[in-house]
């Protein structure tokens, strides 16, 4: 209950980063239990933030996210590939992923479609995070160098078959809702 909590208040607190309570729990529970905890943790934590983005829409999300980075974002998903956009940014290991949870309340994005965009995008990284928090564990430094390599082969290999995936599953029609005129 403890990590579950953790990893949705991260979430939520958009500004503690994620990477050290994965490894933490990797170091604790190993790959497996940590795996759903963190998935788990972030869904609901994605979920939370969204809803609070949509209810306070887009003068409201100011008290959240800088105003610089709202516009930034708002622009990005209101863009016509707005799922592959929110893929690649979760995808990237310490971009500051989580106000976009925010921001994408404020858009006509479906919570589904985000969600699933966003999950699977995040994985790699948490899993990463859980991995060096395992292996640490059990002195095996080597392997998260090895693994790291793999997941980014992996990543550039198919790349293109995710897109399309992406972009036929998920769709593509978002726009910005309750964005001031002007």
């Amino acid at each position: 209950l403890v990590v579950l909590s953790a990893q949705i208040i991260q979430i939520i607190i958009a500004f503690i980063p994620g990477q050290g309570i994965q490894m933490a729990t990797g170091y604790i529970y190993g790959i497996g239990v940590s795996i759903v905890f963190s998935v788990v943790g972030a869904v609901i934590g994605e979920t939370i933030a969204f809803a609070i983005g949509r209810a306070l829409g887009y003068d409201g999300l100011r008290i959240i996210v800088p105003g610089g980075m709202i516009d930034k974002y708002v622009d990005r998903l209101g863009a016509k590939k707005s799922l592959r956009i929110v893929f690649i940014l979760y995808l990237l290991p310490g971009f500051p992923k989580d106000l976009i949870n925010y921001v994408a309340g404020i858009s006509n994005l479906r919570l589904s479609a985000f969600l699933i965009s966003a999950t699977i995008a995040r994985t790699p990284a948490m899993i990463g995070s859980i991995l060096i928090g395992t292996f640490l564990d059990s002195k095996r430094y080597y392997l998260v160098a090895v693994i790291g390599v793999i997941l980014f082969f992996i990543g550039m290999k198919y790349r293109k078959k995710l897109d399309a995936f992406i972009d036929e599953t998920l769709g593509d029609n978002i726009s910005i809702t309750n964005k001031p005129k002007g």
